[in-house]
């Protein structure tokens, strides 16, 4: 069976966990998967789906190196930038796939870290995006010959059955997603707190974690209708 080997460098269970984990489970008849990250809270997840870790640390690459050959992999799935570029300079003898998640703002640029990623792409055996927008924002992506367009998928089934879990808060309002500038969740409490002013009996939920929780978690200390969850 063929061996893959997916390298992330999240310990947090976020989107691009999810399309991995939903990979793995999804495949898992037909591919050897072992997830590969450092080491964190995603480890619950992944054990409550039943799919081969391996922890790693930045700090120790000649081990993390070592560790890898050791699985013998076929493949070795690296899941965004940082992960694409530190299996792409550790490993030359095993076919890589760079699969990209998101399109941060450095890359419709020209600078180091755009010149050094079409480097990159060119030495993967294909990269991944996950949709139009991410892949032609990137400055060079006329240059990269190896590109395909795959979106995130959605597991409809567990969608179905987690729908039918009860619960005992209902909100009228719900933003879900990491607390990060990408994703601006201060936006959303701006937003939340105008339609407050006008509504004051909805209940708003955010639902996510992230680098900008404790600056949110401030925003709304003084607004009972809103919750992190």
């Amino acid at each position: 069976m063929t061996k893959i080997v997916h390298v992330l460098f999240s310990a947090k269970l976020g989107g691009a966990e999810q399309v991995v984990i939903n990979i793995s489970q999804g495949l898992s008849e037909f591919y050897d998967f072992t997830y590969c990250s450092q080491a964190g809270s995603i480890q619950e997840s992944l054990q409550a789906a039943g799919i081969a870790y391996q922890s790693f640390s930045p700090k120790q690459l000649l081990k993390f190196r070592r560790a890898i050959l050791a699985l013998q992999p076929d493949i070795i799935h690296a899941h965004d930038f940082k992960a694409s570029f530190l299996v792409n300079l550790l490993f030359h003898h095993v076919p890589i796939i760079t699969h990209i998640h998101q399109a941060p703002a450095w890359q419709t640029s020209v600078n180091w870290k755009s010149l050094a990623f079409q480097y990159i792409g060119n030495k993967s055996s294909r990269v991944l995006y996950v949709s139009d927008w991410a892949m032609q924002s990137y400055v060079f992506h006329n240059h990269l010959s190896n590109t395909a367009i795959i979106p995130n998928g959605i597991d409809s089934s567990r969608v179905r059955q987690l729908a039918t879990v009860s619960t005992t808060t209902a909100f009228d309002l719900l933003f879900v997603g990491r607390l990060e500038d990408v994703k601006d969740p201060a936006r959303f409490v701006r937003i939340a707190h105008k339609l407050l002013d006008d509504i004051p009996e909805l209940k708003i939920g955010i639902v996510g974690d992230g680098s900008l929780s404790t600056p949110i978690a401030k925003q709304i200390a003084a607004t009972p209708q809103i919750r992190w969850l």
